[in-house]
């Protein structure tokens, strides 16, 4: 369970990681992780699960874990579908596995 003063570290994965590993956004993320840790600073890493292959995420909890033996229970985040976000993946060429229907809300709210 993550404490109020942690930071959160969100990390894509799957179609995403391929991605950013060109440009190394994916590798930032995992060098702040690394620093935080070697510093221990509070933080706990997120991982959008919605656009990975269960071996993608298999394999970044396993490298999250050489870090620290906590970081390897990461927070799952799922993709929500609210407003114009499902036509904005297609147009992108995104894939995503899983995802939730937007709840009612405001169109302020989103």
């Amino acid at each position: 369970m993550r404490r109020q003063s942690e930071k959160v570290v969100s990390i894509p994965a799957g179609p995403v990681l391929r991605w950013n590993r060109s440009c190394g956004r994916s590798r930032i993320q995992i060098l702040a992780l690394e620093h935080m840790a070697r510093c221990n600073l509070p933080g706990h890493p997120a991982l959008i699960v919605s656009f990975s292959r269960p071996e993608n995420i298999k394999a970044l909890r396993a490298r999250l874990r050489k870090i620290d033996e906590n970081l390897g229970d990461f927070e799952v985040e799922e993709l929500v579908l609210y407003g114009k976000v499902e036509e904005r993946l297609i147009k992108a060429g995104l894939i995503y596995d899983t995802a939730h229907e937007s709840p009612c809300s405001p169109p302020e709210q989103v």
